[in-house]
């Protein structure tokens, strides 16, 4: 009967290390796909910070070419306002041209006609 005995304790041994052995392969195979998801986690926030710091050198460059843009538009701005300063008094001074010339010709008009006249006369 002891044999019997020894033989169901040894078989209940065997069956929990049997147990145990196949539990610990178990957490074993989840232990390495939790290990493979946080691999993956890992990489995948690497690779979404690296794109973030990409977009905010972007966004700094774009930033700097704006406001280099901003200060060639002023420039622009300020010829332009000096160009259209300057047309305008140059209008002034051809509209005075202008007038001085009707004047010149209304003159000589008068003056060839008093000519004309006095030359009648004689």
């Amino acid at each position: 009967m002891d044999w019997l005995k020894n033989n169901v304790v040894i078989g209940i041994l065997v069956l929990l290390v049997v147990v145990c052995l196949i539990s610990s392969v178990s957490l074993a195979s989840k232990l390495r796909l939790k290990e493979k998801q946080l691999q993956d986690e890992m990489a995948q926030r690497l690779q979404t910070e690296e794109q973030q710091q990409g977009i905010l050198n972007e966004r700094a460059d774009l930033q700097k070419k704006l406001g280099e843009a901003s200060k060639l538009l002023d420039e622009e701005k300020t010829l332009y306002e000096a160009t259209k300063k300057e047309l305008t008094q140059e209008q002034l001074v051809v509209k005075a041209l202008k007038e001085e010339l009707e004047k010149t010709v209304k003159l000589k008009d008068k003056l060839e006609e008093d000519l004309k006249q006095s030359l009648k006369s004689r």
